[in-house]
């Protein structure tokens, strides 16, 4: 199984602090595919200021990723049903990256140029210079997404708005901190 990437890797500027470290985990899924390129396709059009991670212990998936201007990081405690610890998953990123915003997503969550407009717009506020700051996400369930729809917003807004339906409010996709927010 081979990760497309074609032009999509967006490398970070290293001369500005990352506005954001946004990191997942998932596990070699043959199933998953399509949607774990689209994940690596459209995290990597996000910004050139935001780092990606992903949590594995799977040899060869990291060094597809890392190919793919990604960074890996172990996974190193898991609960019982054996899925990563979000936790520890934050503290790990939290101590490999200074960043001034982490967040984890989901390994199937899209996003647009919006999340980095609402981090920019939080930052910017009064809310930015808050000690102790959560965001959270809620997501659109749209099946089927093409890789050109992965990675090129208006076209994944388009796909959003005409076969998406919004998820549960109970299930939150995604977390964004700031690092001063405990974590415990």
């Amino acid at each position: 199984m081979k990760f497309e990437s074609n032009y999509y890797y967006n490398p970070r500027n290293n001369t500005k602090k990352p506005l954001l470290t946004l990191f997942t985990s998932w596990s070699e899924d043959k199933g998953k595919y399509i949607c774990r390129n689209n994940t690596i396709n459209n995290w990597n059009l996000l910004h050139e200021n935001v780092v990606r991670i992903l949590f594995t212990n799977d040899a060869a998936l990291s060094y597809r990723v890392m190919s793919m201007g990604w960074k890996v990081l172990p996974i190193t405690k898991v609960g019982t049903t054996g899925v990563p610890i979000l936790k520890d998953m934050f503290y790990a990123t939290m101590a490999a990256e200074d960043s001034l915003f982490y967040a984890y997503a989901n390994g199937d969550i899209l996003f647009t140029d919006g999340l980095i407009k609402s981090i920019k717009a939080v930052k910017k506020s009064k809310l930015g210079g808050a000690r102790d700051l959560l965001m959270i996400g809620q997501r659109y369930d749209t099946r089927n997404v093409s890789k050109n729809e992965a990675t090129n917003y208006y076209k994944l807004i388009t796909a959003v708005k005409s076969r998406g339906d919004l998820h549960r409010p109970e299930g939150i996709d995604y977390f964004i901190l700031k690092k001063n927010l405990s974590t415990s």
